[in-house]
């Protein structure tokens, strides 16, 4: 159970009359990126003859899929992992925005572009925190070259995880084995939260009575994010996260090529695909602060990385407004050394923005604890340390 928690996994004690039963969880970004981790794997015993994750990494890295490019396709919502993945394993990643329709027309729009049935691209896996995935085949299925399937879809994901398990059990490993070796090769653990805030409180938020109450606290907080997105602002943007603005310096604005947002165009039934452009400073250590917005709309949102030195993506957030529910998303992970991990630091780097937002005024029931306080208390309760 040591080992679970310490890895970033949660882990539960259901006391019965006999003892304690104890269940290790995985998160759906964990589980998913294990998925396509596993998928990777068995990509290089087809097409390289080895599952041995070293080789697969040093052979793909050296080109010996030849024409294949093999992708891994997911939401700018979803974990780290999936980026740690793709770098060290020169897998091309693609970030789209949230919900999956937007993963299934860039898995068409790939698969399009793939060449029928002899194809070059190899679609690993779709992927979306909220828990909708998909798992393709490396053979197209027609002449068209199409490979995997467009919408979520729990019986395939089953089957790729008992294949997994399965491998791993007549190896005299289990998938905790597995999640380890992941970890070790992508060089740290993460952890993540999702804070879903009913604004002003969930009785309001969910009364159709009191709608135009609810929807004018949402959006306070919507031009309180927004206004971290103003020039005149970039102090106290910067400030949230623990620097000063007379030490970082602003870098040229970029566009973000890997991701990819749909936005709809005029009387057209296909959308218009956009790249968002990225506003970055260089920190103190060498490394950047960046963020963009989520879409064109405020409720679209934003997403703000900080990367240390060598680029790699050390802490980041997304907030946004849900498009199914009357709440604010709120999505918050740091990555953790797997030698010294220290998951507590998600309040502290998070706890600021939160305050901004004013997340420790709002409450999920009125005269409860505040947004920021269950937060800080479901990572204590998830990561005890000491």
């Amino acid at each position: 159970m040591a080992r679970a928690r310490r890895l970033g996994l949660f882990v539960s004690e259901f006391p019965t009359e006999r003892g304690s039963v104890w269940t290790v969880r995985f998160t759906a970004n964990q589980i998913f990126t294990l998925i396509a981790y596993d998928r990777l794997l068995a990509a290089g015993e087809r097409f390289l003859g080895t599952r041995d994750p070293e080789a697969v990494r040093m052979r793909l890295q050296r080109g010996e899929l030849g024409a294949r490019q093999l992708h891994l396709i997911t939401t700018i919502a979803t974990s780290v992992l999936a980026e740690q993945l793709a770098r060290d394993y020169g897998i091309e990643l693609h970030l789209t925005g949230v919900g999956f329709k937007n993963l299934g027309w860039l898995a068409y729009t790939l698969d399009r572009a793939g060449g029928g049935r002899d194809r070059a691209n190899v679609i690993l896996a779709l992927m979306e925190e909220s828990g909708g995935a998909q798992v393709g085949p490396f053979v197209a299925w027609n002449d068209r070259g199409d490979t995997i399937h467009r919408d979520k879809d729990t019986c395939s994901l089953a089957l790729a995880l008992f294949c997994a398990a399965a491998r791993e059990f007549l190896a005299g490993r289990s998938l905790l084995d597995l999640y380890e070796t992941m970890a070790g090769q992508l060089g740290g653990l993460a952890y993540f939260e999702r804070i879903d805030a009913y604004l002003p409180s969930q009785p309001v938020a969910e009364d159709p009575e009191r709608t135009a109450e609810a929807d004018a606290a949402k959006q306070r907080v919507l031009q309180r994010l927004a206004a971290l997105q103003e020039p005149a602002n970039e102090g106290q943007l910067l400030a949230l996260f623990g620097y000063d603005r007379r030490a970082v310096e602003p870098l040229p604005s970029r566009e973000a090529t890997h991701v990819t947002l749909l936005v709809a165009a005029g009387d057209r039934l296909e959308p218009e695909a956009i790249h968002p452009r990225v506003t970055a400073y260089r920190l103190p250590d060498g490394g950047r602060l960046e963020w963009y917005a989520g879409g064109p709309k405020l409720e679209d949102g934003m997403r703000i990385d900080v990367r240390d030195a060598r680029g790699e993506l050390r802490h980041w957030c997304l907030v946004r407004a849900s498009g199914t529910e009357a709440l604010l998303r709120i999505y918050l992970e740091v990555v953790e050394p797997v030698d010294t991990p220290r998951p507590e630091r998600l309040i502290q780097r998070f706890a600021p923005l939160l305050r901004y937002l004013h997340l420790d005024e709002y409450a999920r029931q009125p005269g409860g604890p505040s947004y920021l306080d269950e937060f800080a208390a479901s990572v204590r309760a998830k990561y005890p340390t000491g």
